[in-house]
């Protein structure tokens, strides 16, 4: 269940940390994981690869779109998609702090 937190703390990333997540060229799959569901719930779908990730991370109006994100907009064919992600193993903050800080704030 993605809960209200997740929303929360997605907004609490800095710009050090976006800065941190795109300078990954070939990321560890844990970075992709914990990236790929911030894109799908500001755009939709699938990232179709790891560039699109990091466009998304550089856009200027990126943390203004966090930040004024509103939970109660999104669709519940998004929330389906964002699911097996939240509900992975591998979606808990000290597994993804082990990667890379910025990513395990991302994924808090």
């Amino acid at each position: 269940m993605i809960t209200h937190d997740f929303f929360i703390t997605i907004r609490s990333i800095s710009k050090s940390q976006i800065t941190e997540i795109c300078a990954f060229k070939n990321p560890p799959s844990m970075v992709v994981h914990c990236t790929e569901p911030v894109y799908i719930l500001l755009n939709g779908d699938k990232p179709q690869d790891w560039r699109a990730c990091i466009n998304m991370f550089r856009k200027l109006s990126f943390l203004e779109e966090l930040v004024t994100f509103d939970i109660n907009n999104a669709n519940d064919a998004t929330i389906q998609k964002l699911e097996p992600y939240i509900n992975s193993p591998e979606f808990y903050p000290a597994n993804m702090a082990k990667v890379s800080s910025a990513i395990g704030t991302l994924c808090q």
